[in-house]
């Protein structure tokens, strides 16, 4: 369940990528190309260009920039990650993410904005908050459950069942509606993958 090793980059290639990541001509497949490099690079360089990427006008685009900051698991990008779940003018869309990525940073330091925000007006952010509060008190009550890794190289909200889960008890726990939404969120990944 952690994240990918993160690759060291020479800073020159990463400026350049953030060049083009910020550059108006730029088309959007090679945004979320260049987004999706930079999620896999190290160091201060490919946050600050992550952290800029946020300044785009695609609420959608922010979104997948607040989970590549979440999937870097750099406890770097707390700060902006709960700004953005801070924000009320911020679209639903990119604070859910921004709750989210904050569980899969998952350090003590997530934990204050999340509790903020388990009864936020906007149900989405409020559901999304308390799944990642359960993942990280599921981390604390397991640990070293993060250093198993995921096959899909991603940070998932909730740890998945074993794969050899029968089908019909999935279904069954699934549309046990008395389930907590991290309980079904295991379920959900049982085949493997996440959100």
């Amino acid at each position: 369940m952690t994240a990918p090793t993160l690759l060291d980059v020479e800073d020159a290639v990463v400026i350049d990528l953030k060049q083009k990541l910020l550059k108006s001509s730029t088309s959007l497949p090679e945004k979320y190309r260049i987004l999706f490099s930079l999620r896999n690079v190290r160091g201060a360089a490919a946050h600050d260009a992550l952290e800029l990427a946020l300044k785009d006008g695609s609420a959608l685009f922010r979104h997948d920039v607040a989970f590549c900051l979440g999937q870097r698991q750099d406890s770097s990008a707390v700060e902006v990650l709960t700004s953005l779940l801070h924000d009320p003018e911020e679209h639903p869309m990119v604070r859910h993410e921004a709750g989210e990525a904050l569980g899969a940073i998952g350090t003590e330091q997530c934990l204050v904005p999340l509790r903020q925000h388990l009864e936020d007006a906007v149900l989405e952010v409020a559901e999304t908050c308390q799944l990642a509060l359960q993942r990280i008190e599921w981390l604390q009550a397991n640990p070293g459950a993060a250093d198993e890794e995921s096959p899909y190289y991603s940070v998932d909200p909730a740890p998945a069942l074993p794969a050899v889960t029968p089908t019909g008890e999935l279904r069954g726990m699934l549309l046990d509606e008395a389930r907590r939404m991290f309980d079904e969120q295991q379920e959900t990944d049982a085949g493997g993958g996440g959100t």
